[in-house]
C-alpha cells in the first residue's frame, strides 16, 4: 500500500512541476518545444547525448558486452566515445550550431537535408 502511495506521490508531483513548467516558460514553437528555444548549454547537451548513447547501448546489449570483458569495458568505451564526442563538438559544435540556428534547423537530418537539396537519399 505504501509503495502504491510513494509511486501515485511521484508521478503527480512530476505532472505538477510540468505544468507549473508550462506557465513558467510556454511552449511556442517548434523549438521552444524540442531543443528548449536554443538555450542549453553545451555541458547540458553533452550529457544528454551521452545519456541517449548509453540508453541504444544498453538496448543493444551492452552490459552482456561488459559481463564479458569486464569493467576495463566500460572504460574503454566511456574515453573512447568522451574524447571522440567532446573533441566533435569542439572542433565542429559552434558551426553547426550557427548554421542550425540560422536556417532553423532542429535536428543533424535537417541541416544535412537542406544542405543537400532535399536529395532522394534523405526523404
Amino acid at each position: 500500500m505504501i509503495e502504491a502511495a510513494i509511486f501515485f506521490g511521484w508521478i503527480i508531483f512530476v505532472l505538477l512541476v510540468g505544468l507549473y513548467g508550462g506557465k513558467v516558460r510556454p511552449i511556442r514553437t517548434k523549438d521552444d518545444w524540442s531543443v528548449a528555444g536554443r538555450s542549453l548549454r553545451w555541458i547540458t547537451n553533452y550529457f544528454t547525448a551521452h545519456a541517449t548513447q548509453l540508453s541504444a547501448l544498453t538496448f543493444m546489449g551492452f552490459p552482456a558486452l561488459l559481463y564479458l570483458v569486464g569493467l576495463p569495458g566500460f572504460y574503454a568505451h566511456f574515453i573512447c566515445y568522451m574524447l571522440g564526442s567532446c573533441g566533435f563538438f569542439v572542433l565542429f559544435g559552434t558551426r553547426i550550431w550557427r548554421i542550425g540556428r540560422k536556417y532553423g534547423d532542429i535536428t543533424p537530418v535537417d541541416l544535412v537535408t537542406r544542405y543537400f537539396n532535399g536529395g532522394k537519399w534523405f526523404g
